[in-house]
């Protein structure tokens, strides 16, 4: 299976001390039948509670929800080492995943993403991942919930954004394969979003 990269993301940047442990919240959405099946958001948190941020995304060609909460355990993982957070514990809803990851299991399904996720896990001093029960976990629902309603479109806030191009050079690779076109990535100066669902 091969998993692409996101189509739509946002991200907010804050840094913080290197010492300091940060709590990332993460919940993945699918709908099978949606042209974005999997959508995922994050949210950090310092020691003292405090939101510093987060990201969310959306994903094409998802083909479960196990699969949306690891692309979202794996786009969180990049986002906090772009920080340069290297003291990382993720908390999440996703019982089996956290139990495979935590256990080195693996799954067939994402067993691509489940190396990768080990592979990010190796570059930071400390991180852990614990299961949570879904009513503790509002605090990703909040932000996709805050960021953007469900199924309406909204401009992605911060354009210089790092992701943003990342994304947008995803996206002319992807219509240059589809069409047998040439087109060049140049730059982004304005865009839109859209979160399709949640579970």
């Amino acid at each position: 299976m091969e998993v692409s990269e996101p189509i739509e993301t946002r991200s907010e940047i804050n840094q913080i001390p290197d010492a300091e442990t940060i709590t990332c919240f993460i919940d993945g959405a699918y709908q099978a039948d949606s042209g974005v099946a999997g959508s995922a958001a994050w949210i950090f948190i310092d020691n003292n509670g405090i939101e510093l941020g987060g990201g969310y995304g959306a994903e094409r060609d998802v083909l479960s929800p196990i699969t949306s909460d690891a692309l979202a355990i794996k786009s969180a993982l990049h986002h906090a080492l772009h920080l340069g957070y290297t003291n990382f514990q993720i908390k999440s809803d996703a019982h089996d995943l956290i139990l495979a990851i935590t256990r080195q299991e693996q799954i067939n399904e994402i067993d691509g993403l489940l190396n990768d996720i080990n592979n990010l896990a190796s570059m930071f001093t400390s991180l852990s991942f614990s299961f949570i029960p879904r009513s503790e976990n509002m605090a990703a629902k909040k932000k996709k919930m805050e960021d953007i309603i469900e199924g309406g479109w909204g401009p992605i806030k911060d354009i210089k954004d790092p992701s943003v191009d990342v994304i947008a050079k995803f996206a002319v690779a992807e219509f240059n394969k589809q069409n047998n076109s040439k087109l060049k990535f140049h730059t982004v100066v304005s865009g839109d979003l859209q979160i399709v669902s949640r579970r």
